[in-house]
C-alpha cells in the first residue's frame, strides 16, 4: 500500500471470481474467503504430490514434497499475514503445468493434457501476472531441460511444450495484451 497505490492492484481476478463463486454459495464473505483460502491450500498440497509422484514415479516423494511445500512458513506467511490472498491460488495453480508436461511427454495422446497445461499457464498468468510469467519461464526452462536430456522424446516434448505455451497465451492475453 506504498505511495498511495490502490491494495491489490497487481492481481488478476481469477481469485476474486472463485471467492465470489463461493460467497454465492455460503452468502458470508468471511466465510467464503476461508473456504477458498483453505480449499487452494488443500489443493496446492494436492498438486504437488501429483507433479512430483509422477515426476519421480515415488508416492514417499509425492508425499515429503506436499507435505513441505504445504507447511513451509513462507507459504502460510505471505498468504495469511501478507493478505495476498491470490496468491494461494497461484501456489495451487503452480505445480499442475509442470504435471501435464511431465504426462503429456509419457503419452501417445498428449494433445489434451498439454491443452490443460496451457490453461493452467493462463489462470496463473490471470491470477497474478508476475508469478504467472515467471512460471511460464521456468516451464520453458524445464521444457528446455527435458527435450536435452531425453532425447528419444524430443518431438513430442517439443510439439506438447509449444502447444502450452500457445494456448497460455492465447487466454491469457486478455490481461496481458493491454500491458
Amino acid at each position: 500500500v506504498a505511495a498511495g497505490t490502490p491494495f491489490l492492484q497487481f492481481y488478476g481476478f481469477v481469485f476474486f471470481y472463485l471467492a465470489g463463486l463461493v460467497y454465492l454459495l455460503v452468502e458470508q464473505i468471511d466465510v467464503a474467503l476461508k473456504i477458498a483460502l483453505g480449499g487452494a491450500h488443500i489443493l496446492s498440497g494436492l498438486t504437488i504430490y501429483l507433479f512430483v509422484r509422477e515426476a519421480t514415479r515415488s508416492r514417499k516423494a509425492g508425499l515429503v514434497s506436499a507435505a513441505v511445500y504445504v507447511l513451509t512458513f513462507w507459504h502460510t506467511q505471505q498468504i495469511l499475514i501478507m493478505g495476498r490472498y491470490p496468491v494461494s491460488l497461484v501456489y495451487a495453480l503452480l505445480p499442475v503445468p509442470f504435471y501435464a508436461f511431465t504426462l503429456a511427454k509419457r503419452r501417445e495422446n498428449w494433445g489434451k493434457v498439454a491443452f490443460a497445461g496451457g490453461a493452467t499457464l493462463a489462470l496463473l498468468i490471470l491470477t497474478h501476472p508476475g508469478y504467472g510469467f515467471w512460471a511460464t519461464a521456468f516451464y520453458v526452462l524445464h521444457a528446455g531441460i527435458c527435450w536435452t536430456v531425453e532425447r528419444c522424446r524430443r518431438t513430442r516434448i517439443l510439439r506438447s511444450g509449444a502447444v502450452s505455451i500457445c494456448v497460455a497465451l492465447l487466454l491469457s492475453s486478455v490481461l496481458t495484451l493491454p500491458m
